[in-house]
Formats: C-alpha cells, structure tokens, sequence
C-alpha cells in the first residue's frame, strides 16, 4: 500500500498499531458498530476519491490500488466469496 499513488494513506484501526506500519500513515481510530457504519465512518474522513481494502488482502499490489472514478462513482473489488476485498468511492 505504502507503493501505491495516494495523496493520503489512513489506517483505520481497532486497537494500536504495531511496529510494522510503515511510515505516512495516518492512524484513526475504527468506530463501533456494523459492516455498515465501520466503512461509511472511514469514508467520512476522506474529501475526495477514496479507496478502502480490508485487512485480509494478500493479493494487494500498487497496480490493484490504482483507481480510475472517470466513468463511476462506486468500483468494488469483487473477492471469490461474493463479497468485497476493496470498495472505491468518487
């Protein structure tokens, strides 16, 4: 992620960070509640395009990262379970 072309890199987070996190990231603190309400507080402290990706995403490269809104709003990243890896929003 630290690779990837973004003007700002947040994690969201329930708990500390660890050692590992790279520098240039702004750590927030995760909200209670839902699926619902944990995404859509995250994407409240952005102002402009945004990309979120879940915390169990080995198959993160910067390319993946890489997001053209041009002809969206939303763009999820579909995983094989019928659910998401990655959720964009313009």
């Amino acid at each position: 992620m630290a690779a990837a072309p973004a003007s700002r890199r947040i994690l969201v987070l329930d708990g500390t960070p660890g050692a590992r996190l790279p520098p240039g990231f702004e750590v927030l603190p995760q909200c209670a509640g839902g699926l619902d309400e944990r995404p859509a507080d995250a994407f409240g402290h952005c102002d402009g395009p945004a990309l979120l990706i879940g915390m169990d995403t080995p198959q993160v490269t910067p390319d993946l990262l890489t997001v053209d809104f041009a002809d969206c709003d939303a763009l999820p990243g579909p995983a094989e379970d019928g659910g998401f890896w990655a959720l964009g929003l313009a």
